[in-house]
């Protein structure tokens, strides 16, 4: 015979674990995170963010190159990929090497890019990580 005691404490138990059962069942799975792409405005922003930096100064060394055209047209492809976009890049190498990127041309555009971004007031959270995953510097 159980005595009064240890039948609160079986009702206390089992209750507990009705709790926890009910608990464990209901909780939700976190939501995938947005991809980058969508969070900075997907590819009308990335157009505007491409044709930015082709009109800085300090990146038509290489317009002078490659050509204004097709370097937006990468710059925009690299981009997407960067942030996780829905892009169909044609190219077959790496932006850098496909662009023929001297010593120190990365970081005059990354400069480029990060100023780009502050004049279209891009969140800056979103801006901080496009330029890390982009990783031109």
């Amino acid at each position: 015979m159980i005595g009064v005691h240890s039948a609160r404490l079986l009702s206390l138990l089992g209750w507990g674990v009705g709790i926890w059962l009910l608990a464990a069942c209901t909780t939700t799975a976190p939501a995938p995170q947005t991809p980058l792409y969508d969070r900075l405005g997907g590819e009308e922003t990335l157009v505007a963010l491409s044709l930015q930096v082709s009109r800085a100064p300090e990146v038509q060394g290489i317009l002078d190159r490659e050509g204004e055209r097709f370097f937006r047209m990468r710059f925009q492809d690299f981009l997407c990929e960067a942030a996780a976009g829905p892009c169909e890049a044609l190219r077959t190498q790496p932006f850098k090497e496909e662009l023929s990127l001297r010593p120190g041309e990365g970081q005059l555009l990354h400069a480029a890019l990060e100023e780009a971004m502050k004049d279209l007031t891009l969140p800056q959270a979103e801006s901080e990580e496009l330029l890390r995953v982009t990783q031109l510097n």
